[in-house]
């Protein structure tokens, strides 16, 4: 056809080549979030109380006993039962945290285990533009 040019390599006709890009099967997609929740409990066996996701996370013993998909704590604790999981990892670094003690502003380092047992910091500094936020507990964020 007309204004169309016609290539041969090695001895076969082609087609001109065209500035749109061929088109990759996507690579599988991983979740964005796969998180557990921070605020939900799942009950105890026997009537033994509640316990947060953080409790379980701690205990791999435990996880055979509540990880199983017809207990709460599977949908409640996703991550830590392995019903999904994201690209998101908390570091084994540190972030600056500031307490008021004897009325002087004190900076303490904290880890990622201690801001994920206390939902009042995670609200505090869990914010873009905080280094727990930012750079050490993404995660947990």
């Amino acid at each position: 056809p007309p204004g169309s040019t016609t290539f041969f390599l090695l001895g076969k006709k082609t087609k001109a080549p065209t500035n749109r890009p061929t088109l990759s099967p996507s690579p599988t997609a991983i979740p964005r979030f796969c998180d557990d929740s921070l605020f939900v409990e799942f009950t105890l066996d026997n009537g033994a109380g509640t316990q947060r996701c953080v409790w379980l996370a701690s205990r791999p013993e435990q996880q055979d006993i509540y990880c199983q998909p017809e207990k709460d704590a599977y949908d409640i604790c996703a991550e830590t039962c392995g019903a999904c999981e994201d690209n998101c990892f908390d570091t084994d670094g540190r972030f600056p945290n500031i307490k008021e003690i004897n009325g002087v502003n004190q900076t303490i380092m904290r880890d990622c285990l201690w801001l994920s047992l206390r939902n009042k910091v995670i609200e505090e500094v869990c914010q873009v533009g905080f280094t727990a936020h930012d750079v050490t507990c993404p995660e947990t964020c």
